[in-house]
């Protein structure tokens, strides 16, 4: 799954729990995501996920306007979820 993240109006991400020390506010795009989710139910009683994801932050979270100003790292998340329901 392809995400794409951008701001309605430019302005500071004051309403999240983000708060970004690196914010320039100079673009409403914030950044683009991919997701990758399995699932699998190999019988009643037991069930199976797995998810991997990487969110890619624009050049609106820099240092300074600076050419060689270093962006923000990209966030990775990966987990697997395993169930049993005994008695199903």
């Amino acid at each position: 799954v392809y995400h794409h993240y951008r701001q309605d109006k430019l302005g500071a991400l004051s309403k999240t729990a983000l708060n970004p020390e690196a914010d320039l506010q100079n673009r409403r795009t914030l950044g683009n995501g991919f997701d990758l989710v399995w699932g699998w139910t190999p019988g009643p009683a037991w069930k199976v996920q797995a998810y991997a994801g990487v969110f890619m932050p624009s050049g609106r979270f820099r240092a300074s306007n600076d050419a060689g100003a270093g962006k923000s790292a990209n966030a990775y998340a990966v987990g697997i979820d395993i169930r049993y329901y005994p008695g199903r």
